[in-house]
Formats: C-alpha cells, structure tokens, sequence
C-alpha cells in the first residue's frame, strides 16, 4: 500500500496503557468551582479551553477506538469517566457565561476596555447573542425524558412492532420488515418493485395514526420550548441556534420553486432512458454500478480530482495522508458506517471501503472535512476551532463534486460520462429538492402546533401527497405514497428540528464553489481557502461571505441551481445523443 490503511493515534497517546494512566490523573483532579471563581476571567478561559482541550484528546481517542472495536467493553467502561469530566467542565463554563453575560455596555466596547479578552470574541458573542432567548434548563431538562421516550416509541413501532406482511419473493416466504425493505428493492425487477413497494406502504398505513400523534407531541414539545427561549416558532429557534435567520429558509424555498423545471426535465430524460411511458418511483432507482478500484487508485484521483484547489491545499491533504488518519477496511467488531471525527489533536476518519469507485466520493468527503479541520488548525487557537453545523458540510461536498468533474473529465465513452451525470445530478436532488419537501412537510406541522391546532392523520397524509407530487414530477404518484413521511427518521432524531434544510445550503454552495473554481472565476479559489481557514472565528454568514457567499442574496442560491440546469442540459445532450445513434 502507498497509503496507510490504519490510524495512526501517537499524536494523542503512546498506547492504551498511556491514554488509561493519563485518564486516571484527570479523573483526579479536583474541578474546584470556588476557585475557579477567584480566577480573572481571562485566566478562566484560558484554563477552562487548555482543559476542554485535554478532555477532547481523550474524547477523540477513546470514542474513534471503541468504534474499531465494539467489542472492547474498556472503551465502553471509559465512556462513564469521560463523561463525568465532561459534567465538570461544563460546570465551569457556567461561571464564565454568567460573567459574560453580567457584562452591560456593548461588547465591542467591552474588549476596548479589556483588550487581553480579544481573542476570545466569538466565545462572548455566542453567549451574547442568546442573552434575550436564554432558554429554561430546567423546562429543558423536564422535557428531554419526554423527547427521548417519543424517539423510542418511534423505533419500537418500526423496528420492533411493525406490522410485517409476508410475501412469496423469488418462491420464498419472505416478511417484510423496515430492515430488509430497502435490501430487497435495490436489484428487484419492476414486476417486484411493484409488489414489494405496495405491501411495505400498506404495513405503513397500519401505523399511521400513532406516527401522526407522536409527531404532533414532539412538536408541540419544540413550541413550548422555542416560546420559552422566546423565539415565535420552532424555525425561528432552530436558526437561532446557528446564528441563522428566517431570510435563509425563506430565500432557499422560494429559489427551489423557481427552479422546478430543471428537475421536471431530468425526470422526464430518465423516462425516456428506461423506454417508460409512465415511470413509478421505484423506476427510477437504479442498481448499484459497482466499479472495482483500489485504495490506492482511489487516493491518486482523490488528489488529482482536488488539484484545482491549489498546492496549499494537496500539501495539507498528503500530509494528513502521510500522518495516518484513516481507519480504510472492515472487520469484525468494527462500526460499519463512516464518518469524520473532528477534533483539533488531529482528524480522525472511519470508513470499510470494498475498494470500489464508489469509496473514492467517500475518501474524498471525508478528507474535506479533515484538509478544513487542518487549514483551521493552522490559522485559528483552539476557542475558535469547532464551529456551526450549518457550516460543517461545504468542504466536504466541494470535494464531491470536483470529484464528479474530474470523473467526467477522465471519462473515455459517452456512457460513462451519462453514468457519472446522472450520479451527479441525484446527489443534487436528494439534497436539495428532496430535503425541501421534508422541510415543507416539517413546517406544514409545526405552523399547525403554533396555532395550537395539530395536524390530524389525514391533514398529514394529504399534505405529504401534494409535497411528492410537486417534488417528483413526471413520476406516477400512487396512493399509497402518502405514507411515506412516517419512515423519515430524522423527524424522530434526538434533539433535531428542521434538519435537513442544511443538506440544501451544504450541497447549492458547494455546487457554486466548485464550479466557480472548475470554471476559473476570478478570486474563487482563493475565497474558498480563506474561507476553509476560518473556523469559528466569525459569524455564521460572515464566514460564508469570505467565500463569497451571502445566503440573503437571491442570486447566490441561483448560481447553484444554474449549474444543476448545466449538468441536466448536458445529461439531455448525451441522453438524446444515444437514443438516436
């Protein structure tokens, strides 16, 4: 291998035996708050970020390594102590945020007065900027047991009490549960698809009344809490967690309607590629194309696909290669998804690549996050490095999709290049306009609750029926499509509200970056890695604009939409060029 395949964890701990030690010492140490007390509040922040650094070393390590290894019950043992450290410190940065917001004159003129506190901006800011909406923990604390309890009620009816309907598939008894659903569609014939798809939804419609009233009672659980922190609506409150305004939905969802007839085309072109005169939902989801590529290879396009970026950018990238940051491979007793680890130690990525084309995107998504963490690390101290989740996806999909443009570029034949397009275009669309008609739906609910008059069951279901109908043009809406929102999950994840307007923003500014940079527009490039250096020094939309990007501006959503309508006049071309040789 060219490439390490393994973690390298020596920049966090010799070894376990080391990391074991070390977490003893800290578990220790007396958290002293009447001492913390006495300390100047320059010297509790910088002791309380020096610790919460510490503590993240551990964090990091112990998190990433159970993950490798899930049947390792030390790690899991750990878990407890690290977070009861995690309580400490916590604890801490509660006398700080009291102190800060005591502060009573503006707070640019604060640090005038204070100019040792400077560095530490952002960190008054965010405590700042929430003094009017400051949230009831008590309230808070009394209503997580609820919010858990309706999630688990959730998983219960779809894991655990679905009502499964069992159907003869390929001359077998099969029960078709949510697990295996989903498995089975993916290389099932049409005939199949029909069948399966039916039968699911009816199972669906079974549970359709109890889905609806948990909805209703986690929302209204949202309300009560937005209202609390003052806020008017749960969108309102969830924007106001990234420091985001109702300007940004509002500019996203008015753009995406406008820009309808682009998806209404693909739909269309993909009808005329599958010979249909009327194409149902399950028409359009292709098998997988599984091309065999190795590690290696897909490392070397990873880097070429990024060379645009510049030699700044590659140098960082192989020397993160070079440190050791990717756990590549499955194996027993390690965690089966992926993801990328952000911590300011150094980035740590876990994917089980089966060495196809398809782990290229993956390695490539995943490096983004990392190269950014990196850029960050280089120009920010650790108070500004962890920044908006809102923010968090941009450098990760840039990546993706320089790595569909150098795969076209790269492409030998015509059907390959459809191949890559096509793969493209979908990414943009379960994005953007899928992810908007969740958001619909979501805010079709929560502007009911605020009215204090739920959705019923019925009102859910005709309401999600319109939404497919207009997101999915082109498409033979059956009936029984209606109960598709109740296998959302993310209405039923933790904490989360409005959750997936982000993937939106994410992948319509990555889209415009990338093809700005592809393009040679003047300055896109070196925006971009300014940008990938700011971390949370800035404002959420501050940040954006150093990348040239102002969510507010109609334009600037616009532009990302205007290259999804390229790609799909390209995938037109070729579609029409093919049908006719």
């Amino acid at each position: 291998m060219k490439y390490k395949t393994n973690i390298n964890f020596t920049s966090f701990f010799k070894d376990d035996e080391t990391f074991t030690n070390h977490l003893k010492q800290l578990e220790t140490e007396n958290f002293d708050i009447e001492e913390f007390k006495k300390k100047s509040l320059k010297d509790q922040l910088d002791w309380y970020f020096a610790k919460y650094l510490e503590w993240e070393k551990f964090y990091s390590y112990n998190e990433v390594n159970s993950d490798l290894d899930l049947e390792n019950q030390n790690y899991n043992q750990n878990k407890d102590i690290i977070n009861k450290i995690k309580t400490k410190l916590d604890e801490l940065k509660k006398v700080i945020n009291r102190e800060i917001l005591n502060i009573d004159i503006p707070l640019d003129e604060y640090l005038e007065k204070n100019p040792d506190l400077k560095e530490y901006y952002m960190t008054f800011y965010n405590v700042l900027r929430k003094k009017k909406h400051s949230e009831d923990s008590i309230l808070f604390a009394k209503m997580l047991p609820y919010i858990s309890r309706i999630n688990s009620l959730y998983s219960t009816i779809m894991n655990v009490e679905f009502p499964s309907e069992e159907i003869i598939f390929r001359g077998e008894s099969v029960k078709l549960t949510t697990s295996n659903y989903n498995r089975l569609m993916l290389n099932a014939s049409s005939e199949e698809k029909a069948v399966l798809a039916s039968t699911y939804f009816e199972s669906l419609a079974k549970v359709n009344k109890t889905v609806s009233n948990l909805l209703n009672m986690r929302y209204q659980i949202f309300q009560d809490l937005a209202e609390d922190a003052g806020y008017n609506s749960i969108l309102e409150h969830t924007l106001g967690d990234d420091d985001l305004n109702l300007a940004i939905t509002d500019n996203l969802l008015k753009t995406t309607n406008l820009h309808l007839d682009a998806l209404k085309k693909y739909y269309s072109l993909k009808k005329q590629t599958l010979d249909l005169e009327k194409m149902h939902f399950y028409d359009s989801r292709d098998s997988k194309t599984e091309v065999k590529m190795s590690f290696d290879d897909a490392i070397d396009n990873v880097i070429n696909a990024l060379t645009p970026l510049g030699p700044i950018y590659i140098e960082h990238l192989k020397a993160l290669l070079n440190t050791g940051i990717m756990d590549v491979y499955p194996r027993e007793n390690k965690y089966l998804g992926g993801y990328h680890f952000r911590n300011y130690t150094q980035s740590l990525i876990v994917m089980n690549s089966h060495d196809y084309q398809k782990d290229s995107y993956t390695m490539a998504h995943e490096l983004g996050h990392a190269v950014n963490a990196s850029f960050i690390k280089e120009n920010q101290k650790f108070s500004n490095f962890h920044f908006s989740n809102f923010l968090s996806e941009v450098a990760s999909l840039t990546n993706e999709i320089l790595m569909a443009n150098y795969y076209l570029e790269k492409a030998s034949t015509d059907t390959e290049k459809e191949i890559i397009l096509e793969q493209k275009i979908k990414k943009f669309i379960v994005n953007v306009y899928n992810s908007m008609m969740w958001f619909e739906f979501e805010d079709n609910i929560c502007r009911a609750i605020k009215t204090r008059r739920p959705l019923t069951a019925d009102a859910m279901l005709s309401i999600y029926q319109e939404l497919y109908i207009k997101y999915n043009p082109e498409v033979v809406v059956d009936d029984y499509l209606k109960y598709g929102y109740i296998t959302r999950l993310h209405y039923f994840l933790g904490y989360y509200r409005y959750y997936n307007f982000q993937y939106a923003t994410g992948i319509i500014m990555a889209t415009k970056i990338a093809n700005d940079i592809k393009n040679n527009i003047h300055g896109s490039k070196e925006k971009y890695l300014e940008f990938l250096k700011t971390g949370g020094s800035l404002k959420t939309l501050d940040a954006l604009k150093v990348a040239g990007l102002d969510l507010t501006d109609d334009k600037i959503i616009a532009d990302g939409f205007k290259y999804f309508q390229e790609d799909v006049a390209s995938y037109e071309k070729l579609v029409l060029q093919r049908k006719n040789n």
